[in-house]
């Protein structure tokens, strides 16, 4: 038996947003960042999975840290995780989001 992906929720990996919205990577859990962190799974025949969802928060929503969800930035958290981050995995998870945003989120994503 081996693994074959290492999943990490987002709220784990990020601290939050920069000014022009994008993803600020959390440096006091990754200190070498996440492109170093999905190499050295790619290097051991794994990928990087991520967790996020299309809301403004994830999972453990505003109360549970803040970390942000997609919601408005789809297109560049998908490129920084795919070309930046090389991930190989991508959860989006719909809590923290209303059944209208649940409606064309899979969608955006998948753009």
């Amino acid at each position: 038996m081996f693994w074959l992906c290492v999943v990490c929720f987002i709220s784990l990996v990020v601290a939050g947003r920069e000014a022009n919205g994008s993803l600020l990577p959390n440096p006091a859990k990754f200190p070498s960042g996440m492109d170093v962190l999905s190499a050295h799974a790619r290097s051991r025949g794994m990928s990087l999975g991520l967790y996020t969802t299309p809301g403004n928060y994830t999972c453990s929503g505003e109360s549970g840290g803040g970390e942000p969800g997609s919601f408005g930035h789809v297109d560049e958290d998908v490129r920084l995780w795919v070309e930046g981050w090389r991930i190989g995995f991508l959860k989006d998870c719909v809590c923290n989001t209303t059944p209208a945003l649940r409606s064309h989120a899979y969608a955006d994503m998948r753009k």
